[in-house]
């Protein structure tokens, strides 16, 4: 799948480059104008959408048999802010158990190899870190920042952005991204209840960000017996067992 960095997302769309040199965003559209007006879509999709990627890998296999013999598959990743403001890329851990290495297919068409950095005990893990072997690897890519707790709310609007599958589009199309309403349902029962719900199916790596472009959550995994919808992992939940200290209230 080719994807688009930010500022080619930009220009197909007929909008302003963004990048260094470009002039400020605007602010952030209301959720009215988000959910009813197209250039207001179009805009929201070309500022944020480079930071929805895609993550091949080969899952663990079987003890004695080498990886080589795996099929690959792909899963959805987020290019988000780490500790510091450091972009970091997640991606859900129980699709991930057991593997060293993955290829990032990036905004602009590369794929880029990253090594899996698991927490201390994955089992308590919705997501794992995927690191790129290079340190430039993520330049000029978007990067979601995180809401605060009290925005992930039940009933709370949020949208994610999915990219076509290459495979249905007809030959020598360039993919568009899909701007995805959606919307937070309650928290998860017992013993989940740090993890949200979100109206999402087979949606396992997408972020869920609110009007100003902030992660809600991250869905990792569906719901069991219930396909329309996803477990979605907020701030605390996503990174506190990758290490990363919740941040001291206002």
């Amino acid at each position: 799948m080719t994807l688009w960095t930010a500022a080619a997302l930009a220009a197909s769309l007929g909008l302003a480059p963004l990048g260094a040199d470009a002039a400020p965003p605007a602010a952030s559209p209301t959720t009215e104008r988000l959910l009813l007006d197209v250039a207001t879509r179009e805009a929201f999709t070309a500022r944020h959408a480079s930071a929805f990627l895609r993550v091949r890998y080969r899952p663990a296999p079987p003890p004695g048999q080498d990886v080589g013999f795996q099929t690959e598959h792909e899963t959805l990743g987020a290019v988000v802010s780490g500790p510091g403001g450091v972009p970091w890329v997640l991606a859900p851990e129980h699709l991930l158990a057991g593997v060293g290495k993955v290829q990032l297919i990036l905004a602009d068409g590369r794929e880029v190899p990253a090594r899996v950095v698991h927490a201390r005990d994955p089992d308590e893990a919705p997501l794992a870190r995927l690191e790129p072997t290079s340190p430039d690897a993520l330049a000029g890519l978007a990067k979601l920042g995180w809401a605060p707790a009290d925005a992930v709310t039940t009933g709370a609007r949020g949208w994610a952005i999915e990219w076509p599958d290459m495979g249905q589009l007809p030959a020598g199309a360039r993919p568009r991204p899909v701007l995805v309403d959606t919307e937070l349902g309650a928290e998860a029962e017992h013993p989940l209840e740090r993890f949200r719900t979100v109206a999402l199916s087979r949606a396992d790596g997408l972020a869920v960000v609110d009007a100003a472009g902030r992660v809600l959550c991250i869905a990792y995994r569906a719901v069991l017996s219930l396909d329309t919808l996803s477990l979605c992992a907020p701030r605390d939940a996503a990174l506190g067992p990758l290490g990363v200290a919740s941040p001291p209230a206002p």
